[in-house]
């Protein structure tokens, strides 16, 4: 408690200049609950603020009804719908039930002859998006998908012929019989051509048979046009290395890169002037498209309700602040992408504190930028003067800092504050390691296994991939021996016991891994690399909020795009760390062989530095906050993503 002791006192350059506010006017609001509700509105926020959803025993009590008159009252007013798909309180608000994918929601609304559900989840739908090519088939391809172009607003009408398709060769929504009917009609196949997609996790296309006759056209000697067009597909750098003597030629080799690259050019031009000149190609693909990709209408939160009880009067949130408060409450993952001077700081308290009044979560965690966290926990007493808030500003002795990460276990706080190095400290269990990198390895291997040019030993992308890989099965076999990030070999000539040594080399792992003798290493004891191995990341937080995210942004990505500028190959280890451990907390791991022990926890990211320079940035930030959303559209591969 000595902060908050110390904060009784208002000081300046050290001086105490008066009492703190607690003394002479009131620094928590209260939320009256006493009043009885005379609306179903009213009692709508009455339940939001108590319980954070709608909670109809309470509401109905509340209002001195029945719950069946307060559920037929709700659906007339259009506050609430049926949802068919939910076990348990199959009933939605409004907001959440007309957002999302909303396609499959109308369809199951007109299996189940949901009347009321159908026609406002048709205004609820995204505008079209039509293929290029003339009003006609515009007209039709809207008919097919149950628009009448005659019910649409001037502005709605104006705006759907301005919505294009883009359709670049090799989109994942395009259906291989499209593009099996592209390689026969336009590249000269003298055959049917199989064309094949395998989504996750690599995210791959394959063109069978790979040889055609065409060697001049859309091919060329040392590329037929079928391996050309599977390497289009695949959004592959083309390459060709042609050997003399043994030896690469290579000069003969830029040639014909350059010559293949040409081709390649020829291919997707041919692409985009065929593809939308049938017009029951246009209707097929536009209704593809229409039930499959755009079916999205993004949520509004309105945060207008929240009450915030025991936030400090003099604080008055604005309107975004309150909306992402509601967001940070209704969702399990949220990325505050606000820009500098926003407030993203009291959104975050406010939001963990609600999330434990609630009693959504019980032990947040706000990770913040080293040499802010005596500015984060001003803030937070400020905000809200009586929350019990664990800081670990002023430890010096490692004694002091093990007792502190003990207390975060055992200890119950409205808020525990950690430095991004404090969190790296942290480490997940052996086992939870393991099987994130046995996932890892599988990608990879799969990665590999899936394309002949990258199991070629010659490959560059190959070569990147394998060494990738390798870095992993390292990875693996230190989680599994922990105990040899202890050790340091010395040498004979430094065998005095106060020697430091050197930690041991990546061959020398490499040469234990593989059963080799160590006998003629002289090794040595150290403390572990990880300061507070004494406890585990599990169980220390079910609320995991990362101030300043884009400092962990450096993801990997597994990609068959080598060599093309924004797209990271290497990794940072503390991004990695942390992506593990989001993993962890919103139980996303791919094989849950181990359950996180949490349950449904919560994680919220805050950054002004929203991208800096790649779109793989964005992939990233997707993966960390909408993994299963990706997962749902079958583009959580970085391939299939982009495409």
């Amino acid at each position: 408690d000595y902060y908050l002791v110390r904060a009784l006192e208002k000081t300046k350059n050290r001086k105490v200049i008066g009492l703190a506010d607690i003394f002479h006017k009131r620094v928590i609001a209260q939320f009256n609950n006493n009043t009885a509700p005379k609306t179903v509105e009213d009692a709508i926020i009455l339940s939001l603020n108590k319980f954070g959803s709608y909670n109809y025993d309470f509401m109905s009590s509340s209002l001195g009804i029945t719950k069946e008159t307060l559920l037929k009252e709700l659906v007339d007013k259009e506050l609430i719908y049926f949802n068919p798909n939910i076990e348990v309180n199959n009933y939605e608000p409004k907001d959440q039930y007309l957002s999302g994918n909303v396609y499959s929601k109308l369809m199951d609304a007109i299996k189940y002859d949901l009347k009321s559900n159908i026609k406002a989840l048709k205004k609820a739908q995204p505008l079209p998006m039509l293929p290029t090519t003339n009003e006609d088939v515009k007209y039709r391809c809207l008919l097919e998908l149950g628009i009448n172009w005659e019910e649409l607003s001037p502005e709605a009408q104006k705006r759907v012929f301005s919505k294009k398709i883009e359709a670049k060769i090799g989109a994942s929504w395009i259906p291989s019989h499209i593009y099996s009917q592209f390689a026969y009609e336009r590249l000269n196949a003298q055959g049917i051509v199989n064309i094949s997609y395998i989504s996750s996790p690599v995210a791959t296309w394959y063109v069978d048979p790979k040889k055609s006759d065409d060697f001049s056209e859309f091919g060329t000697k040392h590329l037929s046009s079928y391996e050309i067009l599977e390497k289009v597909l695949n959004n592959q750098e083309i390459k060709v290395t042609i050997y003399s003597d043994k030896e690469v030629d290579r000069q003969a080799s830029i040639e014909a890169t350059e010559e293949a690259r040409a081709k390649s050019s020829l291919i997707k031009q041919e692409w985009k002037d065929w593809l939308w000149l049938c017009p029951e190609r246009c209707v097929i693909l536009c209704k593809i498209y229409n039930t499959t990709v755009n079916i999205y209408t993004s949520r509004k939160y309105d945060g207008s309700w929240l009450e915030l009880p025991g936030l400090n009067p003099k604080i008055k949130l604005r309107p975004w602040q309150l909306n992402a408060v509601a967001r940070i409450i209704e969702n399990r993952a949220t990325y505050l992408a606000h820009d500098v001077g926003l407030g993203k700081s009291l959104v975050m308290i406010c939001g963990m504190m609600e999330l434990r009044r609630l009693g959504i979560c019980h032990k947040p965690m706000l990770v913040c930028l080293n040499g802010t966290e005596q500015q984060l926990y001003n803030d937070f007493l400020d905000a809200y003067p009586l929350a019990n808030v664990l800081i670990s500003k002023g430890l010096s002795s490692k004694e002091d800092k093990k007792l502190f990460t003990a207390s975060i276990k055992t200890g119950d706080f409205d808020c525990v504050i950690l430095t991004h190095s404090q969190f790296f400290q942290l480490s997940l269990s052996k086992e939870y390691q393991v099987q994130f990198l046995e996932q890892e390895r599988e990608l990879l291997l799969n990665f590999i296994n899936s394309d002949k040019e990258l199991s070629n030993p010659k490959s560059v992308g190959g070569k990147i991939l394998k060494k990738r890989l390798e870095s992993v099965d390292i990875s693996i076999f230190d989680a599994e021996n922990p105990e040899l990030n202890s050790l340091t070999v010395i040498s004979k000539e430094e065998g005095n016991k106060n020697a430091k040594g050197k930690k041991l080399t990546r061959a020398q792992k490499e040469d234990i891994r593989k059963g080799k003798s160590i006998d003629g290493l002289n090794l040595k004891i150290l403390e572990s690399n990880r300061k507070y191995d004494h406890v585990n990341f599990e169980g220390i937080t079910d609320c995991l909020v990362i101030d300043e995210v884009h400092q962990f942004k450096n993801l990997a990505v597994v990609t068959k795009l080598m060599n093309v500028r924004g797209i990271p190959t290497n990794y940072s280890q503390r991004a990695t760390d942390t992506y593990t451990k989001i993993l962890y907390v919103l139980d996303n791991l791919l094989n849950k062989v181990i359950k996180n022990s949490v349950g449904n926890g919560r994680v919220i990211g805050a950054t002004g530095t929203i991208f800096s320079n790649t779109l793989a940035e964005i992939y990233n930030w997707q993966r960390m906050f909408q993994l299963p959303l990706l997962k749902e559209l079958g583009i959580d591969a970085f391939d299939a993503w982009v495409s």
